[in-house]
């Protein structure tokens, strides 16, 4: 069964997208919103991220990532961009 949660803007090509249709994978939702935090209101854990950084991994062109420069696909992205590099990485 999948689920979708409202989406509060269309997610930005490049990076931001990237991580939310990675992301909406490994949740097994149509789409996630930007600008919810991965675990207080996706109800993601931390296997489920790691998942996800898996997958950032190795869809390649993205730099590795985890949500530790963020909580939310938005600002992950945000942080990367401000930085030059992610500001997410996975160990």
């Amino acid at each position: 069964m999948t689920t979708t949660l409202p989406e509060r803007k269309v997610a930005q090509p490049g990076a931001e997208r990237a991580f939310a249709e990675l992301l909406a994978e490994v949740m097994h939702m149509e789409q996630v919103p930007l600008e919810r935090h991965f675990f207080d209101e996706l109800g993601a854990d931390s296997l489920v991220m790691a998942h996800f950084c898996a997958r950032v991994r190795k869809k390649g062109g993205l730099p590795p990532s985890a949500p530790s420069g963020g909580s939310s696909c938005s600002s992950i992205s945000r942080s990367g961009r401000r930085t030059g590099r992610s500001a997410c990485r996975c160990a």
